[in-house]
C-alpha cells in the first residue's frame, strides 16, 4: 500500500487437541503498519485471507477496508482516528442456520472520489463474478446487503455477470468493466430503484 503503510499477515495454529474429525477454525492475524510503527490489528476467521485495500476519500481522509470473515461481509478503518465499523449480513452470518442465505462477497473495492461510488469485484458463492456498486460518501455508516446494486443481474440468470464482471477503471461519466461500460448516471437510476 502507499503513504508508508502495510498489511503483514500471520498464519494463526491452534495447537490444543481436538477430536480428529474436527479441525479447530483457520484464521489471521493481519497487522496494519505505517512506516515500520504497528498502529492496528484484526482477526480473520477462516480460509484464504482477502487482501486489505487503502481508500483516498474526497473527504481528505483515508480508510482501510478489510475482511474479518472469509467470505461475507466488510469492515472499513477510518486511518485519521481509528475509529472503525463492521458488517457481515445477518442472513449469511451463520451457514448451519436454516435462513442462510448467500450474500455477495467482496474481493476488489475500488473508490472513485468524483462520485464516492464505491465498485467491488466479487461473486455469490458458486457464480460468476460480477461487480457491486454501493454509496461510499460516508465510509464509516454500513450500507446493507439490500442497498447494494449487483450489475451482474439477478442471480440464477443465464447472462448473470457477462458483462459486469471485471472493473478496469472510473472514468468521469463512467464504469468501465472489461466487457462493457455503463454510465454513472444509469448506475444512479439503478440504485435508488433498487433502494425503493
Amino acid at each position: 500500500m502507499d503513504d508508508g503503510y502495510e498489511v503483514k499477515y500471520f498464519n494463526l495454529v491452534d495447537d490444543a487437541p481436538c477430536d480428529p474429525f474436527h479441525k479447530p477454525d483457520s484464521a489471521m492475524l493481519c497487522r496494519l503498519y505505517r512506516n515500520g510503527e504497528f498502529i492496528f490489528e484484526w482477526r480473520h476467521i477462516g480460509g484464504h485471507c482477502r487482501n486489505a485495500r487503502l481508500i483516498h476519500h474526497s473527504n481528505g481522509k483515508s480508510y482501510l477496508v478489510f475482511y474479518e470473515y472469509y467470505l461475507y461481509g466488510y469492515s472499513v478503518l477510518d486511518l485519521s482516528d481509528m475509529k472503525c465499523a463492521h458488517y457481515i449480513p445477518q442472513e449469511s452470518a451463520d451457514c448451519y442456520d436454516e435462513h442462510f442465505k448467500e450474500t455477495f462477497i467482496w474481493v476488489v473495492p475500488h473508490y472513485d472520489p468524483e462520485s464516492d461510488l464505491l465498485a467491488v469485484e466479487g461473486c455469490i458463492w458458486a457464480a460468476p463474478y460480477s461487480i457491486i456498486i454501493l454509496d461510499f460518501s460516508d465510509p464509516l455508516k454500513i450500507v446493507e446487503a439490500n442497498k447494494w446494486l449487483d450489475l451482474g443481474g439477478k442471480r440464477g440468470e443465464d447472462t448473470y455477470g457477462e458483462i459486469y464482471d471485471e472493473f478496469k477503471s472510473w472514468e468521469p461519466d463512467a464504469l468501465v468493466c472489461v466487457n462493457g461500460t455503463i454510465s454513472k448516471e444509469e448506475i444512479c437510476q439503478r440504485m435508488r430503484l433498487a433502494v425503493c
